[in-house]
Parts: structure tokens; C-alpha cells; sequence
């Protein structure tokens, strides 16, 4: 049986931390060469990764190593071809060393031995190492040479062949792919591989899934049947079912309420993995113009924060490290499981349905309430012409609304983009305008949004992170959340810190984000504040702002940390806006508008569940861009427009102790609405 030895020369890559030692390793073999070496396989692959490292690394060696070397690669060649001709090559395989398996065919590709292969030779070794189809596949010599036998192992292994090229072209875990396919094996031959792996108890749910939503990026390798990706959906759904049946999976989830007897119009609760969110309906009943309407989105469901920005959109950064780590995405995956996402988002579109049966006892809605905003009230109000919209009508069957509202959260983006780029709405240019990127649409305000920049995430990371270095001085025995936790709880010093962690806070220092304080402790400065601002809540406002925090704003945009915007939503609103609308973006997108526009479903019931759930998520974006329409209007206009106030209590003492509880943890504010 082949062992694993650790003391052998592996050549990783010049970056690798192991590169100082391979060098040395190396030297000593050069220096150390007799007349019998090699006298086995492993010695000849360990020579061809001294090779290697000479070629890296020339300044280390000089030519009496180089001299050396050069018979002793020629002997190693030679016994390599010798060796698969007299003992064939799953015989010599056998006696390769663990870390030796990858560069073993290095060796073969170097020396030229790959061409007295056969396909026999080939056919064998799989069929004792099936295992070795993704080391075969990354040399492509032997793809090209031998592609009928690779595609006939693939064929004969499809668990392996089908999670090899899930994780391979579909997974976000690889950046580029680093195999090649034989050219013959085509799209159908993988689907059959596919279904036979969905149908075997061998699936594994993370493969399952990112099969299930297969990245658009990667259709020129493999492009799946629609076949496929219903059974992989239907695989996806009966393996989570299972999964999280048993008593030890983790339970979190979100309720929305509206009760009868709740004096004040918003309170809370429930636990913090599954709050309920309290609405009291005395208010919600009594008080239902249409501008209320709207006004309640705001001030009582919460959809935006004070400063105007959504509450729903995923945030990737607030993903623990453990999570990510956990599972495999889809590249081009929208961050769903970010479980804010999920309580926010949860939230409101419960709210929204939540809230238009309620107002159906006072024969209103929230339709009605968007018609008459973009009909008369953006006239009235701001002398703007041209903005329509015909919202569906409340005796409408809930595919006909689904139908219907796409086409006008078009319509209403539409005008708002001809209004900003030409001074006034033509709706005889609508027929030639296109609408499908969210981040086209344009601002009436200049640089409404300061949204990370090219080196955010350099700078950032290490102080906001949950796994930076930072947050671990020597012999720091206090758990802190991340390192700006630390600084701003602690008086922790240059001194705490290996050396190689203080060319971190140099940099950070250099750049503005940390201080030393006259007694040596290092804190956050104010800059460090806004950066923590746009890594919870993915943007700041500068126009929602006092003037005396634009010039730090500013020094953030010239350093690359920050980048100003002209557009009505946030780089997160409009990816939010994108999952729900189309497949632009994301492979695991909802594509509500692409769904009902195409008829890509089949009618069983007009008001089947999917389609009442699917018109409420709609209806949540709807609403979501009539109220960043109408921010951006009124303070374009700068109008002050008055509200009636009037004497109603807001907010519930569960609430307002929750607030209190938040306001002393700042690195948990991002959690409650309109914070």
C-alpha cells in the first residue's frame, strides 16, 4: 500500500509558504546525487520537482547543480518509459506515494512517456482508481489522447463524474475552472450522468443545489437539460425535507402579526432567531387615505431605513465565515442564505399581505394607493407630467395580477429614467426603450450614494471581518465580535501584536482608519465609522447628511475605499430588485417578471398559492420603488412636505427595549428596522 511521505519535494507554487523549504530540500538533493539514482518512481518524480524549482528559482542554484541535475533528469525519464513498458502502468502507479499521485503524471507529461500509453493501459488504471478522473482531466495532452476512455470512465462513475463537474464549472468555490473535458462528450452523454447520480441514494445536497440553479456562467461547458434541472429541484426539496427533519438542525424564522387590540402601531416579539413582528390594527384601520398608505411603508412596516435605504437586500459581508464555509453555492448566487435576508425580507412581504387584507375592510388597497401616487400625486406635488401606471385590479385572479404588475414597475422605471436623463417624460419613446439592469436607472441627485469602492474589502476586512487577524492580539483572552470591537472596547497597543499583524495596522493607520492615542491604545477613528456604516448597510447617503461628514466621505472616495454613485438604487438595491425581476444576475434568481412574461408555468389554479406568493413579492418591489421614487423627488424638489401629526404612540415598550438593548451593542444595529 502506497504511503505518504512528508519529507519528499512537492513543488506548490512560488507563493507558497513551503517554497523556502523546497528550496532547501532541493539543494540538498542536487548536492547529493549518485550514480544509481533514481532507483524508483518516486525518486524520478522527486527530481522532476527539482526541475521544476531550478527553473523557478534560478538565483538559488548555481551551474554545478544545474549540472548535476540535468543527467539525473535524463536517467529519471528513461526509467519512467522503461518502467511502463516492462511493468505497465497500473503496476508502477501502485508503488507512486500519496503526495506523489498529482505529480506522478508531471512526470509522464515531461518526459514524454504519456505517448506509449494505450487506452488499455488507461481503461485499467480507472478502473482500479476511478478516483484519479480529476487529476486526469487537468492535463490536457491526456484528454485530447485519450478522450474516449476518459469519457467512458466519467460514464461508468457518475457520482464522481457528476459532482466533479458540478463543483468544477457550477460552484462559486472555483473561480476558473481548472479541468478540461474530452471534446466528444457531449451536453447529453453528462445528462444521462446527471440523472443516474439524482437518482442514486449517493446525491449530495450541495451538489444537488447548485445543479438545481446552474450559473449561466458556466453554460458553455455544460448547459443542463430542462429535465435535469427539474429533477435536480425536485432532488433539492426532497433532501432538505430530510435533512432538517431530525431534532439537531438549527430553527430560525420570522412572523408577522396584526392584532386587534395593540394600542401602539408597531411592537415585538418572540425570540431573536424567531421574532414576531406586532402591528396594531386600531391605527392601520382608522387611518387609510391614500398617502397613509404609502406613510405606513415608511413609518410603520419599516421597508426603509431613515435614510431612505431598502431593508431587504441580502448582505453577503454579515455572513459568518462559518456559514460560507458550510454547504456550496452557485456562482452568480444571490446571498439567500444571509438570515437577515431572510427575516427582512420575510417580513415584508408578510406585512404586505398582511396589510391589504386588512385594508380590504375598509374597501381600500395598497393598488389603489400606487395609482393615485404616480396618476395625480407626483402631478399635483411636483408639477411632474407623464408618470402613469395601471396597477391590477383587486377582482383580478392572482396570475392575472402577476401578469399584470410587471409590466408596470416597467412602465414607472421607465418614465422615471426619461424624466432624470431628458427633463420630461415622453411616452412615445416607451416602445423603443429596454429595461433589464436595475443600476441603470439614473439619479436625480449627484452623488447620492458613497457604495464600496475598488479597495473596500483591503481595507474593510481586517476590522469588520469575523476571522480577521486583527481581532487576535497575544494573549487576548476577551471573545470580540471583530477588531473594531476590539479597539473600541479595549486599550490595546502596538505592542499586543505579532509584527507581522502591525504592518496591518500600519496600513490601516497610514490610511486613516485607526489612531494611536497619546497613552499608546489604538481606536477607530470616524472614518472607520462611515466604512463600518457601508459594511452593514452596503451604502451611505451623503445627501441625508450633515455637511461636516462629507469631507471624510470624500477622503474615503480619493482613497478607493469608497465610490460615489448617480443612481436611484444602491449596488444592493438594485441586485435585491434583480433577483426578483429577472435572470440578468443571479442563477438562482426568482425572475418573477421572465416567469410570467414567458408562461413558464403551468395553470392548475389562477389562484394557486405560488401565484398569491409570487404577486405579494411583486407588490413588496412595487412598493419598495414607489417610496425611493418619491425620496429622490422630494429631495430633488426640495419641498418640505407637511404631514399631519398626530397623537399616536409608535412604537410598543418591547420595541423601545429592543432599541435600548441594540443601541448598546452598535455592531448589532444593522439588525432592527429603520434603525
Amino acid at each position: 500500500m502506497a504511503e505518504f511521505k512528508e519529507k519528499r519535494l512537492v513543488y506548490y507554487g512560488r507563493n507558497d509558504w513551503s517554497t523556502p523549504s523546497s528550496i532547501e530540500r532541493c539543494q540538498s538533493i542536487v548536492k547529493s546525487i549518485e550514480g544509481n539514482f533514481p532507483s524508483g518512481v518516486n525518486e524520478a518524480i522527486e527530481l522532476d520537482q527539482c526541475r521544476k524549482i531550478i527553473e523557478e528559482f534560478e538565483e538559488a542554484f548555481d551551474e554545478r547543480d544545474r549540472a548535476s541535475l540535468r543527467p539525473a533528469i535524463a536517467k529519471a525519464y528513461g526509467f519512467v518509459s522503461t518502467e511502463l513498458r516492462e511493468r505497465g502502468l497500473t503496476n508502477l502507479y501502485r508503488d507512486v506515494e500519496l503526495q506523489y499521485r498529482s505529480p506522478f503524471w508531471d512526470l509522464l507529461e515531461s518526459s514524454r512517456a504519456t505517448t506509449k500509453l494505450s487506452d488499455i493501459d488507461l481503461d485499467n488504471l480507472l478502473k482500479e482508481n476511478p478516483h484519479l478522473l480529476w487529476t486526469l482531466l487537468q492535463k490536457k495532452i491526456i484528454v485530447d489522447e485519450f478522450g474516449s476512455v476518459l469519457i467512458n470512465a466519467l460514464a461508468n462513475n457518475p457520482r464522481i463524474a457528476a459532482e466533479l463537474i458540478i463543483e468544477e464549472f457550477g460552484s462559486a468555490k472555483n473561480s476558473m475552472s481548472s479541468i478540461f473535458l474530452p471534446k466528444k462528450l457531449s451536453h447529453k452523454q453528462i445528462d444521462n450522468i446527471m440523472f443516474t447520480y439524482l437518482a442514486s441514494s449517493d446525491a449530495n445536497l450541495n451538489h444537488v443545489h447548485v445543479l438545481a440553479c446552474w450559473p449561466t456562467s458556466a453554460k458553455n461547458y455544460y448547459s443542463p437539460a430542462p429535465k435535469v434541472r427539474v429533477a435536480a429541484q425536485r432532488k433539492e426539496r426532497e433532501l432538505g425535507e430530510s435533512l432538517f427533519t431530525g431534532s439537531n438542525s438549527v430553527q430560525y424564522g420570522v412572523g408577522v402579526s396584526f392584532d386587534n387590540e395593540q394600542l401602539p402601531c408597531l411592537d415585538i416579539s418572540g425570540t431573536p432567531a424567531e421574532p414576531i413582528f406586532i402591528y396594531g390594527t386600531k391605527w392601520l384601520l382608522e387611518y387609510h387615505d391614500h398617502a397613509t398608505i404609502l406613510n405606513n411603508f415608511i413609518y410603520v412596516f419599516q421597508f426603509v431605513n431613515q435614510h431612505g435605504l431598502l431593508c431587504m437586500p441580502a448582505n453577503e459581508r454579515l455572513v459568518s465565515t462559518l456559514l460560507r464555509a458550510l454547504g456550496m453555492q452557485a456562482k452568480d448566487e444571490y446571498a439567500v442564505h444571509d438570515h437577515l435576508f431572510f427575516v427582512h425580507n420575510c417580513r415584508c412581504v408578510a406585512t404586505t399581505r398582511g396589510y391589504e387584507n386588512l385594508l380590504a375592510q375598509k374597501e381600500a388597497s395598497i393598488e389603489g394607493a400606487i395609482d393615485w401616487y404616480f396618476n395625480e400625486y407626483i402631478k399635483q406635488e411636483f408639477g411632474i407630467h407623464g408618470f402613469s401606471v395601471a396597477m391590477p385590479s383587486l377582482g383580478s385572479t392572482f396570475l392575472e395580477k402577476c401578469k399584470a404588475i410587471g409590466p408596470e414597475i416597467e412602465r414607472v422605471l421607465k418614465a422615471f429614467t426619461l424624466f432624470v436623463s431628458e427633463g420630461e417624460i415622453d411616452d412615445s419613446v416607451f416602445p423603443f426603450m429596454t429595461f433589464n439592469d436595475f443600476e441603470r436607472i439614473p439619479s436625480l441627485l449627484s452623488q447620492k450614494y458613497a457604495c464600496p469602492g475598488p479597495l473596500f474589502d483591503a481595507y474593510a476586512s481586517p476590522l469588520f471581518s469575523d476571522q480577521p487577524l486583527l481581532s487576535a492580539p497575544i494573549d487576548c483572552e476577551m471573545d470580540h465580535e471583530d477588531a473594531y470591537s476590539l479597539f473600541s472596547t479595549t486599550n490595546t497597543s502596538f505592542n499586543d501584536y505579532y509584527e507581522f499583524q502591525q504592518r496591518d495596522l500600519r496600513q490601516l493607520i497610514d490610511v486613516g482608519l485607526l489612531e494611536v492615542m497619546d497613552d499608546g491604545a489604538i481606536k477607530p477613528t470616524f472614518s472607520a465609522d462611515l466604512l463600518r456604516k457601508v459594511w452593514n448597510e452596503g451604502a451611505l447617503t451623503p445627501y441625508s447628511l450633515p455637511d461636516f461628514i462629507r469631507q471624510p466621505i470624500d477622503n474615503l472616495v480619493a482613497q478607493n475605499c469608497l465610490k460615489y454613485t448617480d443612481s436611484l438604487l444602491t449596488p444592493a438595491e438594485s441586485d435585491y430588485m434583480s433577483y426578483i425581476f429577472n435572470n440578468r444576475r443571479f442563477s438562482n434568481a426568482l425572475a418573477l417578471r421572465n416567469t410570467y412574461d414567458h408562461a413558464s408555468s403551468f395553470i392548475r389554479n389562477p389562484n394557486d398559492s405560488q401565484f398569491v406568493n409570487d404577486y405579494y413579492v411583486l407588490l413588496t418591489a412595487m412598493i419598495s420603488l414607489t417610496l425611493k421614487i418619491n425620496d429622490e423627488l422630494v429631495r430633488w424638489s426640495r419641498n418640505d412636505i407637511s404631514m399631519d401629526i398626530i397623537d399616536w404612540p409608535l412604537t410598543g415598550e418591547k420595541w423601545k427595549g429592543l432599541s435600548r438593548a441594540l443601541e448598546s451593542r452598535p455592531d448589532l444595529t444593522h439588525t432592527l428596522p429603520g434603525q
